[in-house]
């Protein structure tokens, strides 16, 4: 490479999953299965497993809520994301999903 070029770098990449719009929202809660999606890292400041409790408590006094279920997704400095079998019994199972991030 002759010494006055200049070499560009494109860092993006391309997406490896599908994107789709999401589902529409439910108009109410009653009867439904709810799903939270936990983020946290181990030894963050904010638990998101926490504020999650509070939520739920809110809505079930608000809602007559069917089921909860729970995920988790990697809990490592270098994966983000939950797996793919976890986020297929979630959308499976669950009406709605809570995705979270701890910080």
């Amino acid at each position: 490479m002759p010494a006055n070029t200049i070499m560009a770098l494109d860092p993006t990449a391309e997406s490896k999953i599908a994107q789709r719009e999401p589902n529409p929202l439910p108009s109410d809660l009653n009867g439904k299965v709810i799903g939270f999606l936990n983020g946290d890292g181990a030894g963050q400041f904010l638990r998101i497993d926490a504020l999650y409790k509070e939520v739920l408590k809110i809505l079930k006094q608000r809602y007559q809520i069917k089921d909860v279920v729970w995920g988790e997704k990697f809990r490592s400095k270098n994966s983000q994301g939950a797996s793919d079998d976890t986020l297929s019994s979630m959308a499976q199972k669950c009406d709605l999903v809570v995705n979270g991030i701890g910080v």
